[in-house]
């Protein structure tokens, strides 16, 4: 909760709990963001680089399952039109040849019809009734039939004769029946122009056949003698049911149709029967891939198929995101045959956007569980912190007697609370002096309680008090204390100090004792080493203190003042101690 600063109106504050609670949080949704952004993309590129293998695999199984239903097709017609039974001008007599041809419709269940074509106009057809409800109603076959036999004999005068024999599936004779001619000739189809004009196979584009209304392909040959054309026609109905077994998602489209639109086949049943219902209207009626209310299969052609661009690619569809892809299968008599697939965005990442909600779940069950150790350990940290500052207020108010208690596992904040114990410890002491300094009467007690503080807060081992004579022309120690050599000179009840009085007129001066100089200059010295002075600066101070064994190294000497800035003394420190090691050590300059 913010609360406002004292003495402050604009400045606001929030607590240390909260705000690293709140910068835990920024740092973790933004960790979060960033690695699940980073692999929901990752997952997206990953998923459309698969379904365009997949879609690649699924139109390399397509063309080559029809480029097998083709030539197996192909090379039955091309060992069939050398048969010398096919030839000859009674084509009523290839009866004789049903046991062949029903091994052939057994072994090729994708063929529906054979037939014969002559140059006189003469035909032959034997066609697979199979399962198939519309050409059974188009003929009105026997409920046992498998096979119908459809002839076309010219006649003398022009009278043409078409008749049909029915049989089952051990070829035995149903039933026949005579009927008007429908108007067929074999010699105005595109597959008998095609075939007899050339010594080799020919194979048209898929067109709708003329008795059983369904799209396939007519693979043709002429006979060897020229005298006529032999045909066998493929459906591609299960090349429809191969497309929907590829069906990668619910919604996946897959369709094949010509470069102009022409539709051809579909995975979907409901694209099939349209076109179905569409033929037993008009036996020629064709669909357009923009006759199909399908705006997905429209956009794959419109954005690939129409331009001639293979391979997958993004497509928008009333707005929404598809991946389509194009591949050629074959080249029609008229146009190019695409096998197109599309399949919507949201489908194909499924998957990856399961991943995302499982890394966002477990970003948010992190982030719930550290903010709450993040809370914790802020609260720890903030809680010492709370007593420093209560403790800091109680210094303040020179509430002393309260010794810190204050630990943390935070070693900056221990470091803290130790330096504020020091202090609380110095102002305790500065305190009880400044007390004792206003309460005592003997001069000398005072004296030896500013030397014992001295040394303490700085750690020497040694400390003395000199005072300048009230004439100003000499100077004499009064109080010296070493707690390492036992000296204690001077003060009260004590050992009196044997050292002359040090002169500090100039006729007077003998050399330049360092506490002439101090209490001339009125400045503060300190000396690292005092070996290394090179002169006996310090004779009288190491004669203070020196004894068998110990020597003086470090060395501070500090002016004494009164109110009125005059020198009325001077207090020396010798060998300063590092509070850590408890080796000797200089004395601070300052």
């Amino acid at each position: 909760m913010a609360t406002e600063k004292k003495g402050s109106q604009n400045n606001v504050r929030f607590s240390l709990a909260l705000t690293i609670g709140i910068m835990i949080s920024i740092l973790l949704v933004a960790l979060g963001g960033i690695v699940t952004y980073y692999t929901y993309e990752n997952q997206k590129i990953t998923a459309l680089q698969t379904t365009e293998k997949i879609f690649q695999l699924s139109s390399r199984q397509t063309e080559e399952k029809l480029f097998s239903m083709i030539h197996s097709v192909e090379s039955f017609v091309a060992v069939t039109s050398a048969l010398k039974a096919i030839g000859g001008n009674n084509v009523e007599n290839l009866s004789m040849l049903l046991p062949y041809f029903n091994q052939s419709f057994n072994s090729l269940p994708w063929m529906t019809s054979f037939y014969v074509g002559l140059n006189d106009g003469a035909f032959y057809m034997i066609q697979a009734l199979r399962d198939n409800k519309l050409i059974r109603d188009v003929y009105s076959a026997p409920k046992d039939a498998a096979y119908a036999v459809k002839t076309v004999m010219p006649g003398d005068g022009g009278d043409i004769r078409m008749q049909f024999w029915f049989y089952d599936s051990n070829l035995i004779l149903l039933g026949k029946r005579r009927e008007n001619h429908d108007g067929y000739d074999p010699r105005e189809r595109t597959w008998y122009s095609d075939g007899i004009s050339t010594k080799e196979t020919v194979i048209t584009a898929p067109y709708i056949f003329f008795s059983s209304r369904q799209i396939g392909i007519t693979v043709a040959h002429s006979l060897d003698g020229g005298e006529g054309v032999v045909g066998a026609d493929t459906v591609l109905t299960t090349i429809s049911q191969l497309l929907e077994k590829q069906k990668l998602t619910p919604s996946t489209q897959i369709v094949m149709m010509e470069e102009n639109g022409r539709f051809i086949l579909s995975a979907d049943q409901q694209e099939l029967d349209q076109l179905q219902k569409g033929r037993e209207i008009d036996r020629t009626s064709e669909l357009h891939v923009k006759d199909l209310n399908n705006q997905a299969v429209i956009g794959v052609y419109r954005e690939l198929v129409a331009k001639g661009i293979e391979g997958g690619r993004v497509i928008r569809v009333n707005g929404e995101k598809w991946f389509g892809h194009a591949r050629q299968l074959m080249d029609g008599k008229r146009n190019r045959i695409y096998l197109a697939i599309i399949s919507p965005f949201n489908e194909l990442m499924v998957n990856a956007r399961a991943t995302r909600q499982r890394n966002l779940l477990i970003i948010l069950s992190v982030m719930t569980v550290a903010v709450g150790l993040g809370l914790y350990l802020s609260r720890r940290i903030a809680g010492s912190l709370h007593d420093l500052s209560a403790q800091a207020e109680s210094v303040r108010d020179f509430q002393l007697s309260k010794p810190f208690a204050v630990h943390s596992k935070i070693s900056e904040v221990d470091d803290l609370a130790d330096s504020m114990t020091v202090m609380q410890s110095a102002i305790n002491r500065f305190v009880e002096i400044a007390r004792a300094l206003s309460a005592e009467k003997q001069m000398e007690k005072v004296l030896e309680m500013i030397v014992n503080e001295a040394q303490s807060v700085t750690d020497a081992d040694g400390g003395a008090i000199g005072l300048v004579s009230d004439d100003g022309k000499s100077f004499s120690y009064v109080l010296v204390r070493n707690k390492v050599t036992g000296v204690h000179l001077g003060g009260v009840g004590e050992e009196e100090i044997s050292l002359p009085p040090l002169p500090l007129t100039d006729e007077e001066a003998q050399g330049e004792a360092l506490e002439v100089s101090v209490v001339r200059d009125a400045e503060t010295k300190a000396i690292a080493d005092v070996g290394m002075t090179g002169r006996e600066v310090c004779s009288s101070i190491k004669q203070l203190h020196e004894r068998e064994g110990y020597e003086c190294h470090s060395l501070l000497v500090i002016p004494l003042l009164n109110r009125q800035d005059e020198v009325i003394g001077l207090l020396h420190l010798v060998n300063g101690r590092d509070s850590v090691s408890g080796e000797i050590a200089a004395f601070p300059e300052h």
